[in-house]
């Protein structure tokens, strides 16, 4: 969803909570990172200060490039 990154800054501001106190957590596979809309996105809650982390790690195909060029913060 393109409006995914203003939809979660919106909420975060209309609760009055910190964007590092959010960690989203992105699931191996499928990978949505094929999709070109969502680097974007993922870039635009990264620099709002959101936090971003890959969880299943080893769980399912190994990692290509566009996992490797994400904003996590953790695997």
């Amino acid at each position: 969803d393109p409006a995914f990154a203003a939809y979660v800054a919106t909420e975060l501001a209309r609760r009055a909570l910190a964007p590092g106190s959010l960690v989203l957590e992105l699931t191996q596979g499928p990978r949505p990172v094929d999709d070109p809309a969502v680097l974007p996105q993922l870039l635009r809650l990264r620099d709002a200060g959101v936090e971003l982390s890959l969880d299943g790690y080893g769980t399912g195909p190994p990692p290509g490039d566009q996992w490797q060029n994400l904003p996590l913060i953790e695997v």
